[in-house]
């Protein structure tokens, strides 16, 4: 009796060697590396670059100028000093390094060296929570999910209307205002011309109309909510329920957040469109598919487009097929067809189906 009550005890704390590698994934930031290709694994940094610089200039230097067949170009900040260019493998880094470095460029000669990868941001943002360095919390991440999603999609929701057209004009108003500045100080013979336009235009170097009102255009009264006739929702987990969920990521992957909320009191979307991402929903959580996972890359549904029209209203089911068979993904279409044609679904009234494979990261 003895050795039987030791043995489960042991049992007990003794862990699958599967789970003890999936917990240090999960805790590495660079376990991504290791699972499908990433170009940060060939990153390089390029440095000395000169005061002012556009991002097209410099990527046509990096890719028609010099032919190095980069990857992606990632931009710390406008007119920073350095930047990091990445490549598809070790080769081209390599030639990159070689080419750029003590290229004169604007009058300046770069350097280039090897980088080291990102951490992934939301394996970072983990890490943080669980050694409490997350307390410089993110904005609105106090608040409920609902008023979260609201932040996210609609950032002047909780203003009146009159106010958020007086808060867009006011950004507008700053962009010329800099637009002048910058334009005085690139051009001298310029400024003469701008202070013209400035002491006719209240400090701006234009005209600036005011914005149309949507009450007032065509002379009647317009519904300023449920205006969007376009909308990719994402599918993915729902951070409370946990539930595979239709709607709009609460924040990006680069700020840690992969959780997705419910359109249900999102004031831009119209009922139409609603009605068929909830019930896309429950065909997405009734069937054998899984969600995707933006971290380790797996999982099947991905993404919902939505467009509609007077009496149309289309839907573009984007899926990532992983290694489903040519017949699953038949299946799944013919599935999906019958859904929304014959079953819960018809009740959305959709007009046309697209189906759409999404594999890129």
């Amino acid at each position: 009796m003895t050795e039987t009550i030791e043995t489960q005890t042991l049992t007990a704390q003794v862990e699958p060697k599967e789970c003890l590698k999936e917990k240090d994934e999960k805790n590495d930031p660079y376990a991504y590396l290791g699972r499908d290709f990433s170009s940060e694994n060939f990153k390089i940094e390029v440095k000395n670059l000169p005061k002012y610089y556009g991002i097209n200039e410099f990527r046509k230097l990096v890719n028609e100028k010099l032919k190095l067949a980069s990857n992606k170009i990632k931009v710390v900040r406008r007119n920073s000093p350095f930047i990091f260019v990445c490549f598809r493998n070790n080769e081209d880094r390599e030639n990159a390094i070689k080419a750029i470095t003590n290229f004169k460029w604007k009058g300046k000669l770069l350097t280039a060296i090897k980088a080291k990868p990102a951490p992934d941001p939301l394996v970072k943002k983990r890490k943080d929570i669980e050694t409490n360095e997350s307390s410089k919390k993110f904005k609105h991440s106090d608040l409920p999910l609902g008023e979260r999603l609201k932040f996210s999609t609609v950032p002047l929701w909780n203003l009146p209307y009159d106010k958020q057209l007086r808060n867009k004009e006011q950004d507008i108003e700053n962009i010329l205002i800099k637009l002048g500045n910058d334009l005085a100080h690139q051009n001298n013979e310029l400024q003469e011309w701008l202070q013209q336009q400035k002491e006719q235009f209240h400090g701006l170097p234009c005209e600036l109309l005011n914005i149309r009102h949507a009450e007032n255009i065509n002379g009647h009264a317009e519904n300023i909510n449920g205006y969007r006739n376009k909308c990719e929702f994402t599918v993915g987990l729902n951070e409370e329920t946990k539930l595979p969920t239709v709607g709009f990521r609460i924040g990006s992957y680069v700020n840690g957040v992969t959780g997705v909320g419910p359109i249900d009191d999102l004031p831009h979307i119209p009922d139409s469109m609603k009605i068929a991402v909830k019930l896309y929903e429950e065909f997405v959580r009734s069937y054998e598919l899984k969600v995707y996972n933006p971290e380790l890359q797996t999982g099947h549904f991905r993404q919902l487009t939505a467009r509609s029209a007077k009496n149309h209203l289309m839907l573009v089911f984007g899926i990532h097929p992983q290694d489903l068979s040519s017949e699953s993904i038949a299946q799944f279409k013919n599935d999906v067809v019958k859904y929304f044609t014959e079953e819960n679904g018809k009740e959305a009234n959709v007009t046309s189906m697209y189906y759409q494979e999404l594999t890129k990261k």
